[in-house]
């Protein structure tokens, strides 16, 4: 996690992205076989967000660890492999990444994406 450094420092002395990282490794610690993170970078800049995306990915294709991702932020949820849009408790889309780029089942309304993501 790149903490060993500030292992006796206290978390109002650590700084967000180095809490988040503290807090992905307290949800690692039983093996869990799914993590749930709701807006693990919501407070975060733009480079400590990253990192700690890159190291969800790192775990996911090294231990084969599963994550599901709560966000509001697509720049965060178009780096992963599938994103599911929720609206008022529904699933209302499915997107999947291609080779292409993402691909999205019918039931999607597509628009606000800039023409990125295309319709299966």
């Amino acid at each position: 996690m790149g903490l060993a450094d500030r292992q006796l420092n206290r978390p109002n002395q650590l700084s967000g992205g180095q809490n988040q990282r503290v807090a992905v490794a307290r949800a690692l610690a039983n093996r869990p076989s799914i993590v749930i993170g709701d807006e693990l970078t919501g407070n975060l800049d733009t480079k400590s967000s990253d990192l700690i995306y890159n190291l969800l990915r790192e775990l996911n294709r090294k231990i084969n660890q599963t994550f599901i991702l709560v966000t509001h932020d697509m720049a965060l949820a178009e780096k992963t492999d599938r994103i599911l849009r929720i609206v008022d408790g529904k699933i209302v889309c499915e997107m999947r990444r291609s080779s292409e780029g993402f691909v999205a089942n019918s039931a999607c309304e597509l628009g606000e994406d800039g023409g990125k993501i295309k319709r299966v």
